[in-house]
């Protein structure tokens, strides 16, 4: 992330409006990925709020924070994007891992009554919170 927006000496001291058809100051330098983030008393209005996503403000002066709206994700990226790929990792390894040990357990008995699916649902069932049937 880039050091929060300094102004250099001499530079015009603009919090950000759209003027002819482009964002300049503060909120300009963040639609066009020069900044990641602003930090102002920034008002916000019908024409910020179309290109800019705004904290709620915290203090009744409306100082808040604002950043690039992001493009839309794809649908199939939605459900897996909030995790990183280690978590998914991670995640999968232990459901393998807890399969593999439900088998190995229940391998050493002489009367048991499971299959590779049934051992496959309990731990999803522990995995998720439920109760066993």
């Amino acid at each position: 992330m880039d050091p929060p927006h300094m102004w250099p000496e001499g530079l015009k001291r603009e919090w950000g409006e759209l003027d002819n058809g482009s964002w300049i100051g503060m909120l300009g330098d963040v639609f066009r990925g020069k900044k990641d983030l602003a930090i102002n008393y920034f008002t916000v209005t019908h024409e910020r709020a179309q290109y800019f996503d705004h904290s709620v403000s915290y203090t009744q002066d409306g100082f808040g924070f604002a950043i690039a709206i992001p493009p839309p994700l794809p649908r199939w990226q939605s459900v897996i994007n909030p995790f990183s790929y280690h978590v998914w990792l991670g995640t999968g390894l232990v459901v393998v891992f807890a399969i593999l040990a439900q088998l190995i357990i229940t391998l050493g008995q002489k009367d048991h009554h499971t299959t590779i699916f049934k051992s496959a649902a309990y731990v999803t069932m522990v995995l998720v919170n439920q109760g066993v049937p």
